[in-house]
């Protein structure tokens, strides 16, 4: 078994370094330090954040168009639909394997679209793709510049 070393904040400690963390009083450490002992808790790597499957996938969406043909914008829609209404405006960090498999199986026994019949294999393996394509952006955001011209852009 191995040991997991732990920092211990203190409150003065986030309250100094309010100039990184944007806070500027003792309650506002407090809160601060609530929310990283319940982080380190849950073990989560980052901060929560409210960001919600929905709302990416919105996001992702509206990077396809004027990229992608329209008729591939429209298959996108469709998928992106599955998504939203499996996912709903659940929290994307919250997202773990199991949901992912609940999706899947609800996809292959009709629970998620609007037939309610059970989807085909590759309907369900693109709109698994979809789903792994929007829970990917925020890190290819964040690394790729928005537009070519900003890439190439002379120094």
């Amino acid at each position: 078994m191995g040991l997991t070393r732990v920092r211990v904040v203190s409150l003065w400690t986030l309250a100094c370094s309010s100039s990184s963390r944007g806070l500027s009083n003792i309650t506002q450490a407090k809160k601060a330090r609530r929310n990283l002992l319940a982080d380190l808790e849950a073990k989560r790597a980052v901060p929560s954040s409210k960001r919600t499957v929905s709302n990416l996938a919105d996001q992702w969406l509206k990077t396809r168009l004027g990229r992608v043909r329209d008729r591939t914008y429209e298959t996108d829609e469709r998928y992106v639909a599955l998504v939203k209404r499996h996912f709903g405006g659940g929290r994307v960090q919250d997202v773990n394997p199991r949901d992912i498999e609940c999706f899947l199986t609800a996809l292959r026994n009709g629970k998620v679209g609007r037939s309610e019949r059970p989807l085909a294999e590759r309907t369900v393996g693109n709109a698994l793709k979809t789903l792994h394509a929007v829970l990917n952006m925020p890190y290819w955001t964040a690394a790729w510049p928005s537009t070519r011209a900003t890439a190439c852009s002379p120094t």
